[in-house]
């Protein structure tokens, strides 16, 4: 290898140059002013010297150009490229090949130079794969970590519409809904599930409404007004006594508008004339909630949470935050109405953060099908439908979605691992 004498390795501050260049980011003609050096001793030093590369990360692409000239045999790997570069192979790499030129002397003989990007190895840490660790593993699984002292059981009835064509199957669907949960949980409790409370969640929709939704609802309904809430407030009852009789657990139950319980008081227009507080869902809800206040043994073993003007209750289940709402007023952009209703959740975080940010799961109604999108540490979830199979048909001819009537039940809380929840099922 053909090299000069390098002022600045022999006066003994190439340390000191290297660091101004690779360390504090001083360009070479910032370096040559600031020293007695020359321009071109500078130049000449970083690229012909055997000066450690510097890369400001080592998984990322920034490195340095190491050049050596004039060699009198052509180098056959990326290998001995680096040790003829004086860097050893274990603890620098090259990266985007080795650029090869040659020239011909007078005498025939040929002289070879080489230029690459070269970067150090990045070391093995601590967390690096082990074998003997991973079949530790294998032969110990670890299990998940679970805190908190039991889960609650939650239920979500959505979408009933009672009223509308094929109440009777309606009522079915929702009384077979909450008996097979209750067994549910019976099942779970006697093999050792530690369950301490049930959530029931009313999600709107509970009655179908005479008028305001679409064109023949009018014609088509079943039962009037008045028959549609007394049917809905005798099944919250039912459902409530029941659950309470045998399960024998405190409860949570929750209330939310929906687009069918403002239907009542629209008066032709397509918004309820005294606010979205006046709501057949909610109205109902208040009404059970005082029928059990009177009710001898049941008072003391519910909490209530109803919503007034606003679309969703926030609830507290076994230290995770759930989110529910029929669905109808949260507005989103996406492709399908499962991608709209993401975006929906994601807009209520960003405008209230301080209540929202920590919630775990989104609980939605409005659309008659069940699905659910984890998205980062948190999972929206939509409900299906207790209506008579196939009742809305504008529905799937409109978005494409449906699925079997039921109503979902899961496991809730702090011990159900990150996500919060575990073990749906529908009924």
């Amino acid at each position: 290898m053909s090299r000069t004498i390098c002022p600045i390795c022999s006066s003994g501050q190439a340390p000191r140059i290297n660091e101004l260049n690779r360390v504090q980011h001083f360009k070479r003609d910032e370096i040559a002013k600031m020293t007695e050096f020359s321009r071109s001793a500078v130049r000449n030093h970083f690229k012909s010297c055997d000066t450690p590369p510097f890369v400001e990360n080592a998984s990322g692409d920034s490195g340095s150009q190491i050049s050596i000239e004039d060699i009198d045999r052509p180098l056959s790997s990326d290998e001995e490229v680096l040790i003829v570069m004086g860097m050893d192979p274990q603890k620098y790499q090259i990266v985007g090949g080795t650029n090869v030129s040659a020239r011909t002397l007078a005498s025939g003989d040929m002289l070879y130079s080489y230029r690459a990007k070269v970067l150090p190895v990045a070391p093995l840490d601590e967390t690096s794969v082990s074998l003997d660790a991973v079949r530790e593993m294998i032969a110990n699984p670890p299990k998940m970590v679970r805190t908190g002292d039991g889960s609650a059981y939650v239920i979500a009835l959505a979408d009933p519409q009672l009223g509308k064509s094929g109440t009777n199957e309606a009522v079915k669907n929702l009384q077979v809904a909450v008996t097979s949960h209750v067994d549910r949980i019976k099942r779970m409790m006697a093999v050792g599930v530690k369950i301490n409370q049930v959530v029931l969640c009313y999600m709107g929709d509970e009655i179908e409404g005479i008028g305001g939704n679409y064109a023949s609802q009018t014609a088509t309904v079943e039962l009037n007004l008045s028959q549609q809430l007394q049917l809905d407030f005798e099944l919250r009852v039912w459902a409530i006594k029941y659950i309470l009789d045998e399960v024998g657990l405190p409860m949570q139950v929750s209330s939310v508008i929906s687009n069918h319980g403002d239907s009542w008081v629209r008066m032709g227009g397509n918004k309820p004339v005294m606010g979205q507080s006046d709501n057949a869902s909610t109205h109902v809800a208040r009404l059970v909630r005082e029928a059990f206040a009177l009710a001898s043994g049941y008072g003391d073993a519910i909490d209530w949470h109803i919503a007034h003007d606003e679309p969703s209750v926030v609830l507290s289940v076994n230290g995770v935050k759930m989110y529910t709402t029929h669905g109808y007023l949260e507005k989103g952009s996406g492709t399908g109405v499962e991608a709209k209703t993401l975006s929906a959740m994601q807009k209520q975080i960003l405008g209230n953060p301080m209540e929202l940010g920590d919630v775990k799961i989104f609980l939605t109604a409005h659309y008659h099908h069940k699905w659910e999108i984890q998205n980062g540490g948190y999972t929206v979830i939509g409900c299906p439908a207790l209506e008579a199979k196939g009742s809305s048909k504008w529905l799937k001819d409109m978005n494409g979605v449906w699925s079997e009537p039921g109503a979902i039940g899961f496991l809730v809380g702090e011990a159900q691992g990150p996500l919060g929840y575990n073990e749906m099922a529908v009924y």
